[in-house]
């Protein structure tokens, strides 16, 4: 998700490499959306107009900052380049001036960009700034699970592990994500070989294949293919 007392202090320091910054983002992704996420919900405006195809939050930026003394950090936020408007992750309850000598969330800040600035190109010349761990744009993250209205969907956990039954969570078929692809088709027809199946169960009763050219007349149970389309 450094000088002398600042530029001494950013020469000990250790960059990070790829992987470090790659985990932060993930360490810190899910306070970027549910914090970042809803402020931008509350602020929408006829000229910040999302659509369903949109990948990121037109005008405005995720920066993460390096740990640093705190006017060290203000004064790299206001240099921004482009920026309108930054603001912390991190409510004023939860930060206090001094933790911005330590690492963690509250050096990540939304920064809203002056109107007409291309989000991208904003993010790659401000990524590159001395100072600045990361930037990026404010990616619009949906969940798409499809959940049935079963009201015993918890006690499958075959299809949807949650540790609902004291067992590993996600240890499942992934059901919920399949569904998202397809939940199936009447033109598609399932053989139970096993033991039978409860054709009057209320889960099955609307959706059991009927050979009808089967039926009447004893036909059901006569052993015979009547209609010859290989199944009796």
């Amino acid at each position: 998700m450094r000088t002398a007392a600042g530029a001494g202090v950013e020469q000990q320091m250790k960059q990070p490499n790829a992987r470090t910054r790659a985990a932060e983002r993930l360490r810190h992704m899910w306070m970027v959306v549910l914090v970042g996420g809803a402020m931008a919900a509350a602020e929408v405006t006829d000229s910040d107009t999302r659509t369903d195809s949109a990948t990121f939050v037109p005008g405005r930026l995720i920066v993460r900052f390096d740990p640093a003394p705190a006017d060290v950090v203000a004064q790299r936020r206001a240099a921004l380049p482009g920026a309108r408007h930054t603001r912390t992750l991190l409510p004023a309850s939860q930060r206090r001036t001094s933790d911005t000598a330590r690492d963690g969330p509250h050096l990540v800040h939304i920064v809203e960009l002056q109107p007409g600035k291309d989000v991208t190109t904003a993010a790659r010349k401000v990524g590159s700034l001395p100072g600045v761990r990361y930037a990026e744009p404010d990616y619009i993250v949906r969940t798409t699970d499809t959940v049935p209205n079963d009201p015993d969907l918890g006690s499958l956990w075959g299809l949807h592990n949650t540790g609902q039954t004291g067992g590993l969570a996600g240890a499942d078929i992934g059901a919920l994500q399949a569904w998202d692809i397809t939940t199936g088709s009447e033109d598609t027809v399932v053989a139970v070989i096993d033991t039978g199946v409860d054709y009057n169960h209320p889960d099955l009763w609307t959706n059991i294949w009927i050979n009808w050219g089967e039926r009447g007349n004893g036909q059901h149970n006569d052993g015979i293919d009547n209609d010859n389309n290989g199944y009796v």
